[in-house]
């Protein structure tokens, strides 16, 4: 990976203002009304997509990755063998406004585990991003693709064929995101925490360079998180409804507004945004371990929350259990889909390869993967990154595990651990934040692959230049 010249930035705005230096010497393009851009810069995780120009400090598109679909004859498409559904079989019809209610309408995530299943749904995506925010010809765009740490080459060159293939791109460079996190941060050296939507990676990044054999990840994300917390409230009685803005406006036989004759893919997606919207709002890190026997817990004050079809949520001691499972995840595993975790398919790997440990644990375990002397400089840059990293108080009571977890009981607060985190916003954009300062420094346009390359070497070329 490219690791920026000079000084690094103290903090992400202070980077952006370094840019500007550098503008004549990167690929720069037109949008369809002629104004100047550079690079396209693009993260698609698994709770939303985010697409912009490098040298702007937020994408131009950021919108939820689940995507509806309608097929115009699922029964035909049913009956057509697969080496028969060829180009010819009519498309899925993919609806990006989630808001209405359509009893045909199913909802899906283009990533499993992590990393991406359905490049039909990703295709749809990008032109989608085009069509509403960026409007630029990508025929004449750079791309800086932005990939998971633990993307497997099969994928990497799945994703360089449809960008070079589809959408005719004339260069483009493929970063890990921990790497992109850290630069985002000011560091080209530290030790990235990255709570995702369906996962958490914890990454050593030495010198702008993932050290992969001290990777280590978990299906354990702020999806988790959302339904665990679901469960503590159908437990206290709480029935939370998927709330849409408005019915559908035709077909009379469908109802809408509270979810009714919703397919179940929709319903369930409808009904966790809704508890990430309360989770985002009330939940908070415990201090210390959760009790369920602690005063400080038991009697803390609830927190009113009106859910978005009016109904009014007392929430108690469930918004520091909820939170809890980053330190202590073994209640909430039977929450995963399929109750003990998905295999993830061929690319997410075995079950073996993810880890079940709580995040200090994973931490300890990946220093500990790496060489003795990377560990002071890892310990005092851990990067916290991630929306599922927004929960207040994260950052301090993962310190304080860590230390645990390292040193041993009492043994902390010597300084040896720091943690530090971008803004709320900044932090569920971190890595696009990287992206978008590498992609506009006038040095990386030598790190591009070109399409001529592509043609010459063909996909495996992204292993040599973007290692």
């Amino acid at each position: 990976m490219y690791v920026p010249q000079g000084k690094q930035p103290a903090t992400m705005t202070k980077a952006m203002r370094r840019l500007a230096a550098h503008d004549d010497q990167t690929h720069r393009s037109t949008t369809s009304d002629g104004i100047d851009i550079g690079a396209v810069v693009a993260e698609i995780g698994a709770h939303a997509a985010k697409l912009g120009f490098a040298g702007e400090d937020q994408p131009r598109a950021y919108f939820p990755s689940h995507t509806g679909y309608l097929s115009p004859d699922d029964s035909a498409m049913d009956t057509v063998p697969p080496a028969k559904n060829n180009k010819h079989t009519p498309r899925k019809e993919y609806k990006f406004d989630l808001g209405h209610n359509d009893e045909r309408l199913e909802v899906h995530n283009p990533l499993s585990g992590g990393l991406i299943n359905d490049w039909d749904m990703v295709e749809q995506i990008w032109q989608h991003a085009n069509k509403t925010a960026l409007s630029v010809d990508f025929a004449h765009t750079p791309l800086l693709l932005i990939e998971r740490a633990f993307a497997p080459p099969k994928l990497r060159h799945e994703y360089v064929e449809l960008m070079f293939e589809k959408f005719q791109s004339p260069a483009l460079f493929m970063a890990k995101d921990s790497v992109l996190s850290c630069f985002a941060c000011g560091k080209t050296t530290g030790l990235v925490v990255d709570i995702g939507a369906e996962t958490s990676t914890v990454a050593p990044v030495q010198d702008g360079w993932l050290e992969a054999k001290g990777l280590v990840r978990s299906r354990l994300g702020g999806r988790m998180v959302d339904r665990y917390l679901l469960s503590l409230l159908e437990k206290n009685g709480v029935v939370v409804q998927p709330f849409l803005r408005q019915p559908p406006a035709v077909g009379g036989s469908r109802k809408g507004g509270g979810g009714e004759g919703m397919s179940a893919s929709f319903r369930e997606y409808a009904t966790l945004e809704v508890v990430r919207g309360l989770k985002e709002s009330v939940c908070r890190m415990p201090e210390v371990a959760f009790s369920l026997t602690d005063p400080k817990f038991s009697a803390a004050p609830k927190v009113n929350y009106e859910l978005p079809d009016g109904v009014m949520v007392a929430a108690g001691i469930e918004r520091f259990r909820a939170a809890e499972i980053y330190m202590c995840p073994e209640p909430a595993w039977e929450c995963l889909p399929g109750a003990e975790g998905e295999e993830g398919g061929e690319e997410g790997g075995k079950e073996e390869e993810w880890s079940r440990e709580a995040l200090p644990k994973m931490v300890a375990d990946a220093v500990l993967k790496c060489e003795r002397d990377q560990l002071s400089p890892l310990l005092n840059s851990i990067v916290l990154a991630g929306g599922g990293a927004c929960v207040e108080g994260t950052m301090e009571r993962l310190k304080s595990e860590v230390e645990t977890a390292i040193y041993g009981e009492g043994q902390g607060g010597y300084g040896r651990v720091k943690v530090i985190q971008a803004g709320a916003q900044e932090r569920k954009i971190c890595a696009w934040l990287g992206g978008s300062i590498v992609a506009s420094l006038g040095s990386f346009h030598e790190m591009w692959v070109s399409k001529a390359e592509y043609a010459e070497r063909g996909a495996g070329v992204i292993d040599a230049k973007c290692p």
